[in-house]
């Protein structure tokens, strides 16, 4: 997606009759900048009990409060919802790429329309107005460009999937969460860092060395 506006200011008239003036034009620019996948872990074994990894696993839900929707332990599935907002340091949780913001200036000649006397219709053709509305351009030099990035601010809902599997050595859990914004631009796309993916599979390490 790509959005341009336009600023125009008036940088010097000059005096008399003369059908000339110039002025600088600022051209902002933005394209936005898909997020790239990485390789994170989504899995662990762990030397434990079925039942010792699945309390870990419904532990770690209840004490970060995060609503559990769907609960089948016999087949090893559990899946929570959880909104993150603004406030939230998001950056280390999810990748929603970012905004490319291109600023140009131009350095423009103006002059006015052929014919055009001094005054037309009670208008003074070099007036800032007159020039924006029936001045042509007759030259045009940039004479700055700025790229600067700004940051994806959003809303975002995710969705835990876990899996708890049975193995001859202990039981083996898999995280994938899906990310989807809620609020601003939807077209936007939200990738995982990793983060949360760690913070689950650490915490239920942690929980059964406790044990």
């Amino acid at each position: 997606m790509k959005k341009t506006f336009f600023v125009f200011t008036l940088v010097l008239i000059l005096s008399g009759c003369a059908n000339v003036a110039y002025r600088v034009r600022e051209e902002i620019s933005s394209k936005y900048i898909t997020p790239q996948e990485k390789e994170i872990t989504k899995n662990k074994s762990f030397e434990a009990s079925y039942d010792e990894v699945w309390e870990a696993i419904m532990a770690y839900f209840a004490f970060n409060n995060i609503s559990i929707k769907t609960v089948e332990k016999e087949s090893g599935i559990i899946v929570a919802e959880r909104t993150l907002d603004k406030s939230q340091d998001l950056k280390k949780m999810v990748d929603t790429g970012y905004l490319q913001v291109k600023k140009e200036k131009y350095r423009e000649k103006m002059v006015s329309p052929p014919g055009v006397m001094c005054t037309q219709e009670g208008w003074n053709y070099l007036d800032p107005e007159y020039l924006k509305q029936y001045g042509r351009v007759e030259s045009s030099e940039k004479i700055n460009e700025n790229l600067t990035q700004e940051e994806i601010n959003a809303d975002i809902a995710s969705t835990y999937n876990i899996f708890a599997r049975k193995r001859k050595d202990g039981v083996n859990v898999s995280v994938n969460i899906n990310f989807r914004i809620i609020s601003n631009n939807k077209n936007y796309k939200v990738i995982s860092t990793g983060w949360f993916e760690e913070q689950i599979l650490n915490h239920i390490k942690n929980y059964l060395e406790k044990k």
